[in-house]
């Protein structure tokens, strides 16, 4: 009898021991599961961080694409550095660039 509760005991204690493995490599695995998702989340942030750089940088430089334009209009064009009088609308360098109308008489017309 006293050699079965012995047997009983030492089966419980491995129980116990394998338990506490599992519990440890479930942890672990929780653990970099977790930090994967930090890092995911960092990533989209930067990513998203970035983006809105990107769309201030654009805006910005339409906003300064939209000054020369203006300043442009009915004088001296500073653009296409040929000291013509004409719009931005009618600049040639403009035109190529998308800014002014395609079709827009001008000197390179």
């Amino acid at each position: 009898a006293l050699c079965s509760a012995a047997a009983a005991d030492v089966a419980n204690a491995r129980i116990a021991v394998a338990a506490e493995a599992r519990a440890r490599e479930d942890a672990a695995v929780a653990r970099e599961a977790t930090e994967t998702l930090w890092a995911l989340e960092a990533d989209y942030a930067a990513s998203a961080r970035t983006t809105r750089e990107q769309l201030a940088e654009a805006r910005l430089a339409r906003a300064y694409a939209r000054a020369q334009i203006e300043a442009c209009e009915g004088r001296r064009c500073d653009l296409c550095d040929r000291g013509e009088l004409h719009g931005a609308r009618e600049c040639g360098i403009l035109r190529k660039r998308g800014g002014g109308t395609a079709g827009g008489g001008g000197a390179d017309s």
